[in-house]
C-alpha cells in the first residue's frame, strides 16, 4: 500500500503481517492477516456506502459483502474465497494467494480520494503480476486494469480453456505479453501461436483475436500516444 492515511497503515500492517508469516511457513497466520486486512476494507467500504456494518469480525463483514446485490462478480467472487474453510490438514481447498487476493480486493473496495491527504511514491511495485489477477472462473475470461496513466493503460487479462476474444480492433497501438498458457492468434491475417513469454506489438486498429488453448493470462498495454 502507498498511502499516507491512519486505515491504510492498519491495512499496511495486517498485510505485513501476513508476509512475514508466510516467511516463517505458517501460512495459516498468513491467512488471518490477509483476511484482516480485506475485512477493514471492506468495512471502510460498507461505512462508505452506506451500508450496515456487521460488526469488527473480517469474516462477517465479508460474507456480508458477497450478498450485497450491487457489488461486482468478479468482487464478490474474491471476497468469497476468504470465507473458504480448510481442509482438516489445514490446507486450502483451492489454489489461491489470499495476500495477493487481499491486495486486489482492498484496491477495488476502498476510494482513495475520500481519504483525506495522502502521498504516493513515485513508482508502483507488483512483486508478482501473474497474482494480481483472481481466479479464473470455468468458462470465463476476467480482466483487471492495473495501472492507468496518460501515457499508458496495463491490463491483466485471464481467460478458461476454450475461452476467446473474437476479431476486434484497439483504437491505440498495444502489446501483448502472455505470462502463461497457451493461446491462438490472429494479427491482421495472419495465425500466430502464443506461449508464456510470447510478446507481441500491434498498430492501431490492427484486427486481432485471442483464443486460449489452455488456462492464459495475458497483459495487454495500450500505449495512450497523443
Amino acid at each position: 500500500m502507498i498511502k499516507q492515511n491512519p486505515l491504510y497503515a492498519q491495512i499496511q500492517a495486517e498485510l505485513d503481517h501476513a508476509i512475514s508469516a508466510r516467511a516463517e511457513g505458517n501460512e495459516g497466520k498468513a491467512r488471518v492477516c490477509a483476511r484482516r486486512a480485506a475485512g477493514i476494507a471492506a468495512g471502510e467500504y460498507l461505512n462508505n456506502n452506506g451500508f450496515p456494518d456487521p460488526g469488527p469480525s473480517a469474516y462477517d463483514r465479508l460474507k456480508y459483502l458477497c450478498e450485497i446485490d450491487q457489488i461486482p462478480n468478479e468482487v464478490s467472487q474474491v471476497a468469497s474465497h476468504f470465507l473458504i474453510r480448510v481442509t482438516p490438514e489445514h490446507i486450502l481447498p483451492m489454489d489461491i494467494d489470499l495476500i495477493s487476493e487481499a491486495r486486489w480486493l482492498i484496491e477495488k473496495l476502498l476510494d482513495f480520494n475520500n481519504l483525506g491527504d495522502v502521498m504516493t511514491l513515485p513508482y508502483q511495485f507488483l512483486a508478482d503480476l501473474a497474482h494480481e489477477i483472481p481466479a479464473i472462473p470455468e468458462n470465463s475470461i476476467i480482466s483487471r486494469t492495473f495501472y492507468s496513466d496518460e501515457q499508458i493503460k496495463a491490463i491483466l487479462f485471464g481467460f478458461d480453456t476454450g475461452q476467446e476474444l473474437s476479431e476486434h480492433t484497439a483504437s491505440s497501438p498495444a502489446i501483448l505479453y502472455f505470462i502463461s498458457g497457451e493461446a491462438d492468434l490472429t494479427l491482421g491475417g495472419d495465425a500466430q501461436k502464443a506461449q508464456p513469454g510470447t510478446w507481441v506489438h500491434m498498430d492501431a486498429k490492427l484486427p486481432h483475436s485471442v483464443k486460449a488453448k489452455t488456462p492464459v493470462t495475458m497483459l495487454l498495454l495500450l500505449l495512450q500516444i497523443k
